[in-house]
């Protein structure tokens, strides 16, 4: 088992094959010595592809017959049975990717066996039912049999009706084979369960709203359904981000933002009345949305932190999870010559949201280019260390536009009147790298090094960076 651990299938399959000649009748070596030489099947089709069959194609077939053999001895054994479905099933898979003479007779029996030892460990108690099931929807769309590809995707769903992996399935493959009533009557009847449980799982129903929404918007085309079906999922899950980015990518995509408005103010009430407190967010676009403009500087405020907080490692990204709110927040203010104190604020910070979810992507950029537009509307605002906040807010954003010249000169500028900004300098430092002028970095790194007490944390970084050029 060790030498799996590292990836050394042959010296395991030896181990294993040592251990059977001495124990012909011990189950689970025969097992291990079946996944073994699965994952040397498939670590051979990830690194030569189909190019070279032989070695994955024989592992298999041991697999295959070591499974047997565990099944021999233990007839009801489901990872045994499970081993040798999956064993057989991604022989058929490469097979038919390969193609050849003779290639339907070669593949049916496996295709055959796949099936009847999938649902085989299925019926002897399988943990992981529900992947089998997919795994057996697979098999019967290679084979050609959608309905009995579908008919294996209901049994996935009413196994684990709350699977994120079983709905994404079913869903796609709704879409790709334009079989779309079965998805949607399994989740009208994942809801109608959920809804009935003596203890209504709030989180699974918002999940099953969710899904069914995108199938009602993406697959009928049926707005008034999934408008209620979104609002069902928002009354459900008012604390989950994803729920708030479906219905807010879904009102701007059609144009339906009365409904976005709409939920936010139902929900915002709804939570109030129970004694709780929406999504910082949430409650800073309602703010917003209720009050106007005079709400914009705290809604601002609590976006710009919820932004600059949020772990960028998230499978919600922060353009996705807050883009929404900054778009409602930068749809409320009011343009005009002139810029109150405040009202140079809501710039700044907003200006900062959007550069903290902008990106390398295309609509990343477009992000950024929205924070250039919101910085320069407050240029000339500030003065001092406020200057030089807005000034390195501004040029991070110029630097990711490729447009390093001028956040050289913002840079500058700014440094004028707070020439002892640390963070100024050395964002001025790393510009000038960024476009090539090491010897201007270079003496702008070495006076960094010369100010007194600085951390060792910040001179060690300011020395890598130097030494970096």
């Amino acid at each position: 088992m060790l030498r799996l651990r590292v990836d050394d299938y042959h010296t395991a399959i030896a181990a294993f094959e040592r251990s059977v000649a001495l124990n012909p009748y011990n189950v689970i070596t025969y097992l291990q010595l079946a996944q073994a030489k699965m994952r040397l099947a498939q670590a051979a089709l990830v690194r030569d592809g189909l190019d070279d069959l032989d070695t994955p194609l024989q592992a298999l077939e041991g697999a295959m017959v070591d499974a047997g053999k565990a099944l021999d001895l233990a007839p009801a054994y489901a990872p045994a049975s499970e081993t040798l479905g999956r064993a057989a099933a991604l022989s058929a898979t490469a097979l038919k990717k390969v193609g050849g003479a003779g290639g339907a007779q070669r593949l049916l029996p496996l295709w055959e066996a796949a099936q009847a030892r999938l649902l085989e460990a299925i019926k002897h108690g399988a943990r992981n039912q529900s992947e089998l099931y997919r795994l057996l929807s697979r098999i019967e769309t290679e084979r050609g049999d959608l309905d009995a590809a579908e008919e294996m995707l209901v049994r996935a769903a009413q196994t684990d009706s709350s699977g994120l992996q079983t709905w994404k399935t079913f869903l796609d493959f709704a879409y790709e084979h334009e079989r779309h009533d079965r998805a949607r009557n399994a989740l009208y009847d994942q809801l109608s369960r959920l809804k009935d449980a003596d203890k209504p799982d709030r989180d699974a129903i918002a999940t099953a709203n969710l899904w069914l929404a995108n199938l009602l918007e993406n697959g009928y085309g049926n707005f008034e359904a999934a408008d209620r079906t979104y609002r069902n999922a928002v009354e459900a899950g008012p604390e989950r981000l994803d729920v708030w980015t479906n219905l807010a990518r879904y009102a701007y995509k059609h144009q339906r933002q009365d409904l976005l408005y709409t939920a936010l103010a139902e929900s915002c009430d709804r939570l109030s009345a129970q004694g709780k407190e929406p999504l910082p967010h949430v409650k800073a676009a309602n703010a917003v949305l209720q009050r106007g403009a005079k709400a914009l500087e705290q809604a601002s405020v609590a976006l710009m932190a919820q932004v600059r907080a949020y772990p960028r490692n998230k499978a919600l990204s922060a353009a996705q999870a807050f883009g929404w709110t900054a778009q409602v927040l930068l749809e409320a203010l009011e343009p005009q010559a002139g810029l109150t104190q405040d009202q140079c604020q809501i710039y700044l910070n907003l200006g900062i949201t959007f550069s903290g979810i902008g990106n390398a992507t295309e609509s990343g950029r477009r992000d950024l280019a929205v924070a250039d537009q919101i910085f320069s509307k407050a240029a000339g605002c500030f003065e001092g260390a406020w200057k030089m906040t807005h000034a390195k807010h501004w040029a991070s954003v110029l630097v990711q536009l490729n447009r390093h010249h001028e956040a050289l000169g913002l840079l500058r500028s700014a440094l004028k009147e707070t020439p002892d900004d640390m963070d100024g300098r050395h964002a001025l430092a790393m510009t000038l790298v960024q476009v090539g002028d090491f010897e201007e970095a270079r003496k702008v790194y070495e006076a960094l090094l010369e100010v007194p007490g600085l951390t060792p944390k910040a001179r060690t970084m300011f020395e890598q960076e130097l030494a970096a050029f």
